[in-house]
């Protein structure tokens, strides 16, 4: 502001605002480490999704699992031999939600496998990182075709 007119002096001429996010944000974060496939028992992955912003409403959020890189795990990977898959709800006031991917133990001899977790379709938020990865470590050794 400048150029006061008549007797006015200006006695500020700079003001400061802060604009606020309101929006509603969900993220994706592997929460254990890479883990041994296991042989007769499940290996329990987790994984966090972060809901962050204005939390008055509900959210939801699907998530799927999908193997990945050189060697992507496979759907008999895990409990029920399908891609784990589902949806994600938050309530009012809720921040955090885990989510437990269970792989499938084995004594077939085959290398590490990556898998990755990966957010969709949410509504009352956006993702700001919709995907989470990991890797099986192999626990059977031997020759691998």
């Amino acid at each position: 502001m400048n150029n006061a007119s008549a007797d006015a002096t200006i006695t500020t001429a700079i003001a400061a605002g802060l604009i606020r996010n309101d929006d509603t944000s969900v993220a994706i974060a592997a929460t254990s480490s890479n883990l041994l496939e296991g042989n007769t028992t499940n290996s329990a992955f987790t994984f966090t999704i972060t809901r962050s912003g204005i939390l008055t409403g509900s959210t939801t959020v699907n998530y799927s699992v999908s193997g990945s890189g050189a060697n992507p795990a496979s759907a008999d990977d895990f409990v029920g031999n399908a891609f784990p898959s589902g949806q994600v709800t938050f309530a009012a006031g809720q921040t955090t939600r885990l989510i437990t991917i269970l792989v499938r133990g084995d004594f077939i001899v085959e290398p590490d496998e990556r898998f990755i977790v990966t957010l969709s379709d949410a509504t009352g938020a956006s993702i700001t990182t919709g995907i989470a990865a990991r890797l099986i470590l192999t626990d059977d050794f031997g020759v691998i075709d």
